[in-house]
């Protein structure tokens, strides 16, 4: 089976200068998606400045992937968003305290690796991913072995940041 990153009904758009990305848990069921309008639900903050069209899709429990070889159903970020030459992989986060295992990118690294496999990665030459906790705004310093690791295996530069740059 081939994954369709087309489905019709995990996409939305937004050409605002600015809006975010949510992700209302509980329950665990409910894709992630974009909001216009309140800042406090917003989990990343996108900063479109030249007010482009920006699509973003839902892959987290709205995108069918295919199943690991003993069955079980692969791990996948929240979503990617999709503009001009770029994509953008996120996984989303509302983490407090110290919890070390946060900054995992292996969801990321799932829904990458089954997004290369389509002929719509080949579509993009500037391929990016987030790692987004709400709680921890800036992460970058300190993470550089885990970026450049990231980077190594998948090819995409890895932000552990709240704030995307269009």
């Amino acid at each position: 089976m081939s994954t369709n990153f087309l489905t019709e009904k995990c996409w939305s758009s937004s050409n605002l200068r600015r809006f975010g990305i949510c992700d209302d848990t509980p329950p665990p069921s409910i894709p992630a998606y974009l909001n216009e309008i309140d800042g406090k639900k917003w989990i990343a903050v996108v900063h479109n400045d030249r007010q482009i069209k920006v699509e973003f899709v839902a892959i987290d429990n709205c995108i069918e992937f295919s199943k690991r070889d003993d069955g079980k159903d692969k791990k996948r970020c929240d979503g990617a968003l999709f503009y001009e030459d770029t994509v953008i992989f996120v996984e989303l986060k509302d983490i407090v305290g110290a919890a070390k295992n946060w900054a995992d990118p292996e969801q990321l690294m799932s829904a990458i690796a089954e997004f290369e496999t389509t002929g719509l990665a080949k579509k993009y030459s500037v391929k990016r991913a987030h790692l987004v906790n709400k709680q921890r705004p800036v992460f970058d310093r300190g993470q550089a072995v885990k970026i450049n690791t990231f980077f190594k295996q998948t090819g995409y530069e890895l932000r552990l940041n709240v704030h995307i740059d269009i």
